[in-house]
């Protein structure tokens, strides 16, 4: 479900694709997603989403990166770059 203020994030019918994907030799970083309306900070909703896919046994990154992008007024007001560390979220220097 999608609503102006919420996601709900579902990998249904996914498999075969990230299969083929694999088989192609590409491989798995992370996950990004927009805040509309909002900050570039991650939310306790990212952080879970991002320990579950950690210790997931079909995904095998253990440090899987976030990106986020805040979208404010039809225009991007900023980017951040986290990756997952001993299951918190640490921001990466953008330089």
């Amino acid at each position: 479900a999608c609503r102006p203020c919420s996601f709900e994030r579902s990998t249904e019918g996914m498999k075969t694709v990230w299969d083929n994907l694999f088989e192609q030799g590409l491989i798995y970083l992370g996950e990004w997603h927009t805040h509309p309306n909002g900050s570039r900070d991650y939310s306790i909703t990212d952080l879970e989403a991002m320990r579950s896919i950690a210790s997931s046994a079909d995904v095998h990154i253990i440090k899987p990166l976030l990106i986020i992008i805040a979208i404010n007024v039809d225009k991007q007001s900023g980017i951040k770059l986290f990756h997952l560390d001993n299951n918190q979220l640490i921001k990466l220097e953008q330089n």
